[in-house]
């Protein structure tokens, strides 16, 4: 679903401070969306750039965000893998987690 090198760019951007999200799109391009959240310990796309995406006609086919220390997902994570139709995918600096439904 994603190369090596992609998520070795993903992997690159997990840091200590706050959670970083955005989207794969089927070419498996990433993009990276800002995170609007006010908990450094979870993601909230902008809606802006979330619905200008999803209009746009680019096809997504996963939603990612890093977490600071492990792949462990929240309960807010599983719920949102349930909510949305794509997979959902979990990085760390070292490791990474493909969340399906």
């Amino acid at each position: 679903m994603l190369s090596e090198e992609s998520l070795r760019k993903l992997q690159a951007l997990s840091n200590l401070v706050s959670e970083r999200c955005g989207v794969i799109l089927e070419d498996e391009t990433t993009i990276e969306i800002a995170n609007v959240s006010r908990n450094k310990d979870a993601f909230v796309f902008d809606k802006f750039s979330w619905f200008s995406l999803l209009n746009s006609g680019a096809k997504v086919v996963a939603i990612w965000h890093t977490h600071p220390y492990d792949c462990k997902p929240s309960e807010a994570d599983l719920e949102a893998a349930k909510r949305f139709p794509y997979k959902f995918l979990i990085v760390t600096k070292d490791d990474y987690l493909w969340l399906e439904t």
